[in-house]
């Protein structure tokens, strides 16, 4: 049994009340394998178009959003708790359709919840997020221009995302190096890059390849968000872009000529703190313009679990438990999706094996039959096969930036969901 559901369910007051909930849960649990006509006709009617929209979480995570009754943003649960800690993004909810490849969550125990797209607000959108898995949509306001929003999110990442251990990014590389220059131990990205080009003279010409000008400010190539092993640092093509574009004129940095003297004059403090107010001016209006749009673009995304069919294993114990989560909360989902754990075990996209997601996506397309001619496959929203898509990112795990110029998204229209 998993030991965070038996901690957070609640204790019921007596068996009676106890075998209410088990029956309640279990009067709104639907044999796979078995299906009846009435089953599969309810199912039918939730899920009309033959789509799916499903959402993978932790046993802790599940029971916050049973809790709440609903699955929020980040912004929506920030309004109501803001101290608690996310179940989703801060702008949107993340979805898999109609295919499963992002599935965090408990192995062994995995839980999620599925949703009908025809549930989607007017004033909302299914859009291709930064750096998605394949199948991944995200649930946005439709306020948000999705190419512009993460644009600018994307670039303030690169540029000053910070963290321990020191992120991939400009300031990130330059506050790693003003930390840990002297350090015996880690290593240090900038001092890596230095002995790179000592050994390899023509390395900068590489540099070279990862940036553009725009309006006259540097701007990164999104091949640098998907880096494997982050063997390019982020501080170095900017670095190598300044030079280039004669910025270091009239600064501490004049007299450097490459990227190996730049490494080599950060050598305190201050001179790290003079580099970094250097490179402001390439991400404040970045910063400006996504404050904006947080503020007056991004709303409340609120998904009711009444909505939603709940998927967990089938499992005894955990059914109790379950149940007694639901009852004590006074949400409970439209249906209950239980499936075999000893098929389905492994979650995908938290750890170094490949998890259980076509096992997954199996299951649930033996719940919303796709046969339906109002089914919308995932590739006519990416604009290209999935099949033929480059992958990056660690473990190959997300699409490629380049495969996702061509996206569409997804809105509800007279009642139904389209692709525009």
């Amino acid at each position: 049994m998993n030991e965070k559901l038996a901690n957070n369910s609640p204790e019921l007051r007596d068996s009676v009340e106890l075998e209410k909930a088990r029956q309640d849960f279990l009067d709104r649990a639907i044999d796979v394998e078995t299906l009846t006509s009435v089953e599969r006709a309810e199912i039918n009617q939730h899920f009309p178009s033959g789509n799916f929209l499903f959402h993978s979480t932790t046993v802790e995570g599940a029971i916050k959003i049973i809790e709440d009754g609903n699955l929020r943003n980040g912004k929506s649960i920030d309004k109501i708790d803001p101290s608690s800690s996310h179940n989703s993004g801060w702008e949107g909810v993340s979805w898999n359709f109609n295919g499963v490849e992002a599935m965090p969550g408990d192995d062994g125990r995995l839980v999620g919840f599925v949703m009908p797209p025809e549930k989607l607000e007017a004033d909302q959108q299914l859009v291709i997020p930064s750096r998605p898995a394949p199948y991944e949509l995200l649930q946005l306001s439709k306020e948000i221009e999705p190419k512009e929003f993460f644009k600018c999110k994307n670039q303030l990442e690169l540029y000053r995302k910070t963290g321990f251990p020191a992120p991939n990014s400009v300031i990130g590389n330059i506050l790693d190096l003003k930390i840990n220059r002297d350090s015996n131990e880690d290593k240090v990205k900038l001092l890596e890059l230095k002995e790179k080009i000592l050994q390899n003279p023509d390395y900068p010409n590489e540099l070279k390849q990862h940036y553009d000008i725009e309006q006259e400010k540097i701007v990164f190539g999104l091949e640098l968000l998907q880096q494997k092993d982050d063997e390019i640092p982020l501080a170095g093509v900017w670095i190598q872009a300044a030079l280039d574009q004669n910025r270091f004129k009239d600064t501490i940095f004049e007299n450097c000529h490459n990227v190996v003297d730049v490494i080599d004059e950060l050598a305190t403090d201050e001179k790290c703190d003079q580099l970094i107010k250097l490179t402001v001016e390439d991400w404040r209006a970045y910063e400006e313009q996504f404050d904006q749009m947080e503020q007056k673009q991004v709303g409340e995304i609120i998904n009711p679990i009444e909505d939603m069919y709940f998927v967990a294993p089938q499992d005894e114990q955990e059914i109790d438990h379950w149940a007694k989560t639901f009852q004590a909360a006074g949400h409970w989902p439209a249906k209950i999706l239980l499936y075999d754990s000893s098929e389905i075990s492994k979650s995908n996209f938290t750890s170094d094996e490949l998890g259980d997601h076509q096992k997954m996506t199996n299951f649930l397309r033996k719940v919303v039959d796709p046969n339906n001619s109002e089914y919308i496959d995932y590739e006519a929203v990416l604009g290209r096969s999935l099949d033929d898509a480059k992958r990056a990112g660690w473990r190959d795990q997300v699409l490629a930036q380049s495969e996702t110029e061509d996206a569409r998204r997804i809105i509800k229209k007279d009642g139904q969901i389209v692709v525009e």
